[in-house]
């Protein structure tokens, strides 16, 4: 699997896809999005690869996107991309709950 991880306002989120899909096909440099009536920049800041391994259960993230010029920004990415599968909501990108260091 493919992971982006994002930055706006307030939050940081990974969106997770196939490996058949390229990861410029999925993220822009700068892409404006409209959150609370507003219009706001969602940067792309790391992206790569990632699998999920058992015993015990953890994501290992690898690997770097030549369309994006991304990298993995690990632990990070690895934390939000269990708090995606383990579908801890929202809060879990929050930036101002400081869950981990980002």
């Amino acid at each position: 699997m493919k992971y982006i991880v994002f930055e706006t306002v307030g939050f940081t989120f990974p969106v997770i896809f196939p490996d058949i899909v390229n990861h410029c096909d999925i993220a822009f440099k700068d892409m404006p999005v409209k959150r609370g009536g507003k219009i706001v920049q969602l940067k792309p800041t790391s992206a790569g690869f990632f699998r999920v391994q058992n015993s015990p259960l953890k994501v290992v993230c690898f690997g770097e996107s030549t369309s994006l010029t991304l990298k993995p920004n690990n632990p990070r990415d690895e934390t939000l991309i269990s708090f995606l599968m383990q579908n801890q909501g929202s809060h879990a990108f929050d930036n101002n709950l400081k869950l981990f260091d980002r």
